[in-house]
């Protein structure tokens, strides 16, 4: 069978118009992982990598949700099976952030 390439995306999310970036989530499904870091005052900081499980597998659909002023949600794959996808919310405040998966703090 031919090989499939990787699904590669990011979210980023931003604050102000200076180019800040609060948390940036690159799911990579090839290496297990999700990298996390932010861009503050033009500097990226250090990635994380490490999850306790990594909601995202290949193969599997997941719907990310986000909150806040306004609210916001967006989705990735193709239409969901009848079964509840894997959940991954980011939860934002006014000066920090959670992210959880399937309703877990993942950090």
């Amino acid at each position: 069978p031919p090989r499939v390439p990787p699904l590669r995306f990011h979210i980023n999310l931003r604050a102000g118009a200076g180019g800040d970036v609060l948390l940036h989530l690159n799911p990579r499904p090839g290496e297990g992982s999700v990298v996390r870091n932010s861009r503050l005052g033009g500097h990226w900081g250090s990635e994380e990598r490490e999850l306790p499980h990594n909601p995202l597998q290949r193969g599997r659909y997941f719907d990310v949700s986000a909150g806040g002023p306004g609210g916001g949600r967006a989705g990735a794959g193709p239409r969901p099976p009848p079964a509840p996808p894997p959940q991954l919310s980011i939860r934002c405040g006014n000066h920090r952030f959670k992210v959880f998966a399937e309703g877990q703090p993942l950090f």
